[in-house]
């Protein structure tokens, strides 16, 4: 992180932690349990230094609203969504990740539904590690009550928060609105208050970002992205995946019938 933010976000080891990680406004708490992978420490320091402490830095450094440092109302869905997508333009979001956090999402829905804690537990140990389900199952009871009914709910947020700004960017990006961006990235704030902070900021009430993520910094492998992203988005997938399923029940692969290769020992 430190070519990007230098000393100004720290890292420190915590027993006290059910995440793996987490930031506050200045540094990077690790669970002192956790062990991480080349590429989940790189997703880490993306997700949590480079994206949570550096708008925390960019809010504290506005010369009215501080509050952006601390967070607007909702600012939750929009600031894990784009972590999860921090991790994603920078290449370390895994497979695994995106399964992790679906589950998250459904484990949420099943206590808010009155699932106690074991009975959330069971369903994740049949997909997951028995440590790995019970840190999962932690998560959710946090704060709340081990009988069900009253979760809490923060991890039904990351899923929704990554769509939602990955399309709030993907607009702003093609629209070559670099303005509306640089305003999302000058606080914590949901990309709904996008366009107020990029008013505010013209204005002359609020400023530009002092930090800004290495994924916006490479322009051109972005605005790449959304454009790969719009052009997949004309074909069904969906009928695509029936159209190359009935060929190869045919014998056909990709268009192209089956040919007569020469048998073993002749020449051709």
């Amino acid at each position: 992180m430190e070519p990007v933010l230098g000393l100004h976000c720290r890292v420190r080891v915590s027993s006290r932690l059910t995440a793996n990680a987490a930031a506050g406004a200045t540094s990077v708490a690790i669970n002192q349990r956790a062990r991480f992978s080349p590429k989940q420490a790189r997703a880490m320091a993306h997700h949590e230094g480079l994206w949570h402490v550096l708008t925390s830095l960019n809010g504290y450094a506005q010369p009215v609203l501080t509050v952006l440092g601390v967070g607007l109302p909702r600012a939750t869905e929009s600031q894990e969504g784009c972590g999860i997508l921090a991790e994603y333009f920078t290449g370390n979001l895994t497979d695994d990740r995106f399964i992790e956090l679906g589950e998250r999402t459904l484990a949420v829905d099943m206590a808010a539904r009155g699932a106690n804690y074991l009975e959330v537990y069971r369903s994740l140990a049949q997909k997951f590690p028995p440590v790995k389900a019970a840190q999962m199952a932690e998560r959710v009871f946090r704060g709340g009550v081990l009988t069900g009914g009253a979760p809490f709910t923060k991890d039904a947020a990351y899923q929704r928060g990554y769509c939602r700004t990955y399309q709030f960017l993907r607009g702003a990006v093609t629209r070559v609105d670099r303005g509306l961006v640089l305003a999302f990235l000058a606080g914590k704030l949901n990309v709904d208050d996008a366009p107020l902070i990029k008013q505010l900021i013209a204005e002359g009430t609020c400023v530009g970002p002092r930090y800004v993520p290495i994924w916006y910094s490479e322009a051109d492998r972005l605005s790449a992205e959304f454009t790969h992203s719009i052009t997949m988005d004309r074909f069904s997938s969906a009928a695509k995946a029936r159209l190359y399923q009935e060929r190869l029940e045919k014998g056909e692969a990709f268009g192209l019938r089956p040919i007569d290769l020469p048998r073993a020992g002749k020449r051709g």
